[in-house]
């Protein structure tokens, strides 16, 4: 029946149950790149975190918002490094790091600046 049971086993490692205590639903989904840089996408849609909320969504994976810096220095020796599409950075700019040309998204490889308004 219910309650907690020994489960007499010889292992001594385990997985980790957490809960919380707030409304968790998820918001944001993650994309590992490579390099340590990892691509967080609302769970709505592309385009869909305004840059106020960018800690946040980062935060919420435990990660830290990168700098255009860090994602050029992190991402250029992974070729799995690239994504096109506009990230916020802690430095106020929007980029998208491309490994392999294409003319559909930059045409060239490095960490290019989305420059429309917002």
């Amino acid at each position: 029946a219910g309650g907690i049971h020994d489960c007499q086993s010889s292992m001594t490692g385990a997985d980790v149950a957490c809960y919380a205590e707030l409304d968790t639903q998820p918001r944001y989904k993650i994309k590992r790149l490579g390099g340590g840089v990892y691509h967080v996408q609302s769970i709505n849609g592309k385009y869909k975190i305004k840059k106020a909320y960018a800690v946040e969504a980062c935060a919420a994976f435990g990660l830290y918002q990168a700098s255009a810096a860090e994602i050029t220095d992190l991402c250029q020796p992974f070729t799995t490094c690239e994504v096109c599409a506009c990230m916020h950075t802690s430095d106020n700019l929007r980029v998208y790091p491309m490994q392999h040309v294409d003319h559909n998204c930059g045409g060239g490889v490095g960490v290019h600046v989305c420059n429309w308004a917002s």
